[in-house]
């Protein structure tokens, strides 16, 4: 491949077919399993599968720079095989997938990688793409006192607003959703003490961090003092001769559900602080989606293990991902990036651009799209994927290149963050 690459034939000569135009891609998958789940508070579990993943099951796509599929693998076996790729020389998308990205299934992981790259005549380029869990995966732990309190035959609805899962006591399956930024569950219950029927209902869409993460897991349990048989009346009767008749409808409390929530890493565990729901499935009281501010504000996070909060250091050809992600609970309206540097910025104008500019600029699709850059206004997720940027960068010199992101929902809220990229070539 190498010879072939170089434009070589068998005697030596050049063809220079090959040689005008190819370039080698090297494609290497890192694929991450999301970390098993810990040791929870509560006692019975619904959804614990382990995960096992092989590199060489994963399907790959090669798009160009104008959104077309040129390449489809059925499997990354398939390309290795090959020894690699000859492709036009180009801006390209690589995107990794193992598994169907459903509205909502049981056992139905989806993992997903997506990177970008630059092929040009006469050389390899070596890509390494990070596969992650992509879609939501949801486990429910029930407390042992949550389970002295209810019948056995609860069930747990969750939703995405596309699709839904009905989960009961002693479910072994685990439950995975599309990423649509909307995630909340329903529960259904009936008192083993009176019999009385319950629904409680719980939002977790917005929340930031569980926006960010895809692994989590969802502890039900009592508030204290509800955990214990309802104490009888202790009000005695007027008259000995005339008994109380008890009225369960009445005299049973409604128990009040904790719920505890835990993001997990590969490295660690984010615990969301509880938050406490009342029975009845209606409307507490509380403000709605009028004259309140109920949605959250947009955010900007590193993604995989990027801490954005300190320089990316690049050394040498500059083979690094890059990447952070943007979460519009409001839906995106712009996403403005300045970038800072007057080697880099010298550059600019000769792929049709500014200093500034809006990736969310219909004017600006197609040459941002040669880029690898995307955003699509209302959307509640976007990625920010500057990992093509990387190589060119390490060939400018040493010194810090600033990129200052800023986005902005269609309610007018705000996030800027700042990525810097130091390069340490000479």
């Amino acid at each position: 491949m190498k010879k072939e690459i170089l434009g070589q034939t068998d005697k030596g000569q050049t063809d220079d077919t090959t040689v005008e135009n190819q370039g080698l891609l090297d494609l290497e998958l890192k694929p991450e399993k999301e970390a098993d789940i810990p040791v929870s508070k509560g006692g019975n579990a619904t959804g614990s599968q382990t995960v096992i993943l092989d590199v060489n099951e994963f399907a790959i796509d090669i798009i160009d720079g104008n959104g077309n599929t040129v390449k489809h693998y059925d499997s990354y076996a398939d390309l290795k095989n090959e020894g690699g790729l000859l492709l036009p020389a180009g801006n390209y998308s690589i995107r990794a997938t193992l598994g169907e990205d459903v509205n909502a299934g049981f056992d139905k992981p989806f993992y997903s990688g997506t990177n970008v790259c630059e092929i040009t005549p006469q050389e390899v380029a070596k890509v390494i793409t990070d596969c992650v869990l992509s879609n939501k995966k949801v486990t429910f732990h029930c407390s042992d006192d949550f389970l002295k309190k209810f019948n056995d035959d609860y069930s747990i609805v969750i939703d995405n607003k596309v699709g839904a899962l009905t989960t009961q006591n002693g479910e072994k399956r685990t439950t995975y959703l599309k990423n649509t930024g909307i995630l909340q569950f329903t529960v259904y219950a009936t008192m083993k003490n009176g019999g009385k029927s319950l629904v409680y209902n719980y939002d977790m869409s917005k929340n930031e961090e569980i926006q960010q993460y895809n692994n989590i897991l969802i502890d039900l349990d009592l508030e204290e003092g509800d955990s214990s048989p309802d104490e009888p009346d202790d009000n005695e009767p007027d008259e000995p001769d005339d008994p109380v008749v008890p009225d369960d409808s009445a005299s049973v409390k409604n128990p009040v559900i904790k719920v505890d929530i835990s993001l997990v890493e590969k490295e660690y565990v984010i615990e969301i602080p509880s938050d406490f729901i009342d029975a009845g499935g209606e409307d507490d009281g509380g403000d709605d989606n009028e004259g309140g501010d109920t949605v959250a504000k947009p955010t900007i996070v590193g993604d995989a293990g990027l801490d954005i909060s300190q320089p990316i250091e690049i050394s040498g050809a500059g083979n690094k991902t890059v990447r952070v992600k943007i979460n519009t609970p409001g839906k995106l309206a712009s996403l403005v990036v300045k970038i800072t540097s007057s080697t880099l910025e010298a550059l600019l104008p000769a792929v049709g651009l500014t200093s500034e500019f809006d990736i969310c600029d219909e004017g600006l699709k197609e040459t941002l799209s040669k880029l690898g850059l995307s955003a699509t206004k209302g959307a509640t997720s976007t990625t920010f994927d500057i990992s093509s940027f990387m190589p060119m960068i390490a060939g400018l010199g040493g010194g810090d290149y600033l990129f200052t992101i800023t986005a902005t929902d269609q309610l007018g809220q705000k996030a800027s963050k700042t990525l810097t990229v130091r390069n340490l070539n000479d």
